[in-house]
C-alpha cells in the first residue's frame, strides 16, 4: 500500500534500499508486501519511495513473534552491528535507545545527557559495538580495576556507581570485599545488586537533582 505524495519527515522515514537492507530481503519484496498491503509506502515529492521507520520496527516485531529462540551459544563476542536509531525514550537521568540492525535488535542504555551529547535522533545511521563476555576469574578482577580507575579519575562533579551481582562473585570475593572498601572509604558513592535497581534509580535522581539536570 502506497500513501499519495506528501513532504515525508526524512528523520522518521528510510530509502526503500535501506529498509530492505535493515530487514534482509530485497526491495522488489518490499514494493510486492506494499502491494499486498503488508506495508505501508510513502513517496516523496520528488516521487522516492520511502518506508516509514515506523513500519519497519512493526515488521521486525512480528518477524521477532513468530521466530524460534535462538541457542545460547557460551562464548566471548566482540561484534559491530550497522543500523539506524528507530526509538528513544527519556526519563529525567536516563535513556533508552533502540536500534534495528538487520535481523537484530538492538537495545542501549545511557544517561540522557549522552544521548543528547552524541546528538542521536530517531533515523540517525549508527554502529552498534556489542560486547559479551562470560564474568567469571579474570574479568571480575578486571571489572573492580575499573570501578577503581574512575574513582580516582573523577571530578567532583561526577559520580561513581558499581552495580555487582551473579554467581562469579562468589569465586572472587577479595575483589569484592576491595569494591566494598570502596564504598565504605565513600571513593565511590554507592554499591548495588540487581535486587536493588529501583533504589539505584533513586540515586541517580538524586545526583542529577544536585547537579540541576532535572
Amino acid at each position: 500500500m502506497e500513501s499519495p505524495p506528501t513532504p515525508a519527515r526524512p528523520d522518521r522515514t528510510l530509502r526503500i534500499g535501506q529498509a530492505a537492507e535493515l530487514l534482509g530481503v530485497a526491495v522488489d519484496t518490499l514494493r510486492r508486501w506494499a502491494e499486498e498491503g503488508r506495508l505501508r509506502i510513502e513517496r516523496s515529492s520528488g516521487g522516492q519511495r520511502l518506508v516509514p521507520i515506523a513500519e519497519i520496527s512493526r515488521l521486525m516485531a512480528e518477524r521477532r513473534r513468530v521466530s524460534q529462540p535462538r541457542p545460547i551459544v557460551a562464548q566471548s563476542a566482540r561484534n559491530r552491528f550497522e543500523g539506524v536509531v528507530t526509538r528513544i525514550e527519556r526519563d529525567g537521568v536516563a535513556a533508552t535507545v533502540e536500534a534495528v540492525a538487520g535481523p537484530h535488535r538492538l537495545l542501549s542504555l545511557m544517561t540522557r545527557e549522552a544521548v543528547g551529547e552524541l546528538g542521536l535522533a530517531v533515523g540517525d545511521e549508527v554502529v552498534c559495538a556489542v560486547k559479551a563476555n562470560n564474568s567469571t576469574g579474570s574479568k571480575l578482577t578486571d571489572a573492580f580495576r575499573e570501578v577503581e580507575a574512575m574513582a580516582e579519575a573523577r571530578d567532583p562533579r561526577q559520580f561513581v556507581y558499581a552495580v555487582v551481582d551473579g554467581i562469579g562473585w562468589l569465586n572472587r570475593q577479595s575483589d569484592l570485599r576491595k569494591i566494598y572498601q570502596l564504598w565504605t572509604e565513600r571513593s565511590i558513592d554507592g554499591l548495588f545488586s540487581l535486587v536493588q535497581l529501583p533504589r539505584f534509580r533513586e540515586e541517580l535522581r538524586h545526583a542529577a537533582a544536585i547537579h540541576r539536570l532535572l
